[in-house]
């Protein structure tokens, strides 16, 4: 991912999702790595191979943070970001959802 941080994270994650690790930041610097990454795709261009169609691209990103309140997991930090993005798949197309 352009942009991420040598101490960044970026993983493929259960088929289609992605799952970007950011340690030491904060939600409102997440949101904005977030909302680039999303502009970053809607800008790409991107052409069909089979019809040279040009064709729109958008993205839905979950973000969660940790939950210092409690004694957070992998399991409750993935399970809280999927809510997150099904909530943005509800809602509209490219969009990020904290």
């Amino acid at each position: 991912m352009k942009g991420a941080r040598i101490f960044d994270t970026v993983a493929c994650y259960d088929g289609e999702k992605f799952v970007v690790v950011m340690p030491e930041t904060d939600i409102n610097a997440a949101m904005t790595a977030t909302e680039r990454l999303r502009h970053g795709v809607g800008v790409w261009p991107f052409t069909a191979i089979t019809t040279g169609q040009k064709l729109e691209l958008t993205i839905r990103i979950g973000v969660t943070e940790v939950d210092v309140t409690v004694d957070d997991t992998t399991t409750s930090l993935n399970h809280r970001a999927d809510e997150a993005l099904n909530a943005a798949k509800s809602a509209v197309k490219n969009r990020v959802q904290y």
